[in-house]
């Protein structure tokens, strides 16, 4: 078989070429750092790190979503402090009443600071509930835009989301009590699914998310009991103003209202002991996936990234190949053609 100048030169020029690019892939990874540079190179690889790349973006929002959330929850913690404190604290309304009930001789304009107190501490309280983060209403329960849930009027109605809290009205007690259990899911990885059994759209299932929605109505209570006495501890502390600075204080409808709010009280620092719990459910989630994260990360280097030193040193052994080849085509070919390469 003739072998001509011409054949030995295509051959010569197509192998130096092959040997380039090899030399030039070899160069993106060290760059880069990865193993392969497409999904032709390694199919099974690079579906592997699609896989691993797809659940780290997944853990990452979880993350996100946890963090926020307890963002939130640092509000609602000072929020509901400060609501326990207006009752029961070192200055609360609860010692202003025990006050005026202790002391007999306690006057009329006595009475009605303590009574303009207790007033106070409504308006402060009404505030508190309606404490924001961001752009939300944290005690609005779904409704967290515009307005304020919480209000009261001049005359002292308190109403949640425009109704009144201390109603007798069937039909509004039963929209309160459906207000009062509103849920908001967010998604913190625990398999968020649907109970399509059930029959209500996108009824999601309880244990597969976390219950985000806080409606301020359901630890303030609402509505009245078999007695007729009201379960909202802000309205109490109105009704028990308005007995502290009437003309003749009923000491025995004070002590009746007194024992109420104690017992609100109680309902009231139940709730914020059960956000407690939360909090510290947070703050395990967002350790679990945050080790989750770290082991995502250690798995996607094995397996999309190479050893620094492995990679250079194929880089730099392609490179000797690459100018070994031109020195050798130096000794066969004609100058010409080796000055024209170089």
């Amino acid at each position: 078989m003739r072998i001509t100048q011409g054949a030995m030169m295509r051959n010569y020029n197509r192998r130096l070429n092959h040997t380039l690019n090899s030399m030039n892939i070899a160069n993106q990874k060290v760059i880069t750092g990865r193993r392969f540079l497409s999904a032709a190179e390694n199919p099974a690889g690079s579906a592997k790190v699609s896989t691993l790349m797809k659940n780290y973006m997944r853990n990452e929002s979880y993350i996100e979503n946890v963090k926020d959330v307890m963002g939130m929850f640092d509000v609602v913690d000072t929020a509901m402090a400060s609501l326990t404190q207006y009752v029961r604290g070192e200055n609360g309304g609860y010692y202003d009443i025990m006050i005026a009930l202790n002391d007999p001789s306690s006057s009329m304009d006595e009475r009605e600071i303590f009574a303009e107190r207790l007033r106070s501490i409504q308006q402060s309280m009404i505030l508190d509930c309606n404490a924001m983060y961001g752009d939300q209403f944290l005690f609005g329960g779904t409704n967290t835009k515009p307005p304020p849930p919480f209000a009261i009027d001049e005359s002292g109605v308190v109403t949640y989301r425009g109704i009144d809290v201390n109603t007798t009205d069937p039909e509004e007690l039963a929209k309160l009590e459906i207000l009062a259990n509103e849920t908001m899911y967010v998604d913190f990885g625990f398999g968020l699914s649907i109970d399509k059994s059930s029959g209500v759209p996108n009824d999601i299932i309880s244990n597969s998310a976390f219950n985000l929605a806080m409606p301020g109505i359901s630890f303030l209570g609402f509505g009245q009991d078999e007695k007729g006495m009201p379960k909202n501890i802000i309205v109490l502390l109105g009704e028990l103003a308005d007995a502290l600075d009437a003309p003749t204080m009923d000491r025995s409808e004070v002590n009746v209202k007194w024992d109420q709010l104690n017992k609100q009280w109680k309902s009231l620092l139940v709730s914020y002991t059960g956000l407690g719990s939360k909090a510290a459910f947070l703050d395990s989630t967002l350790q679990r996936l945050e080790t989750n994260q770290e082991n995502l990360e250690i798995r996607l280097q094995e397996t999309a990234f190479e050893n620094p030193a492995k990679l250079i040193l194929d880089f730099h052994m392609l490179e000797y190949a690459y100018n070994s080849a031109l020195k050798m085509g130096n000794s066969v070919l004609s100058p010409s053609f080796i000055d024209f390469m170089r």
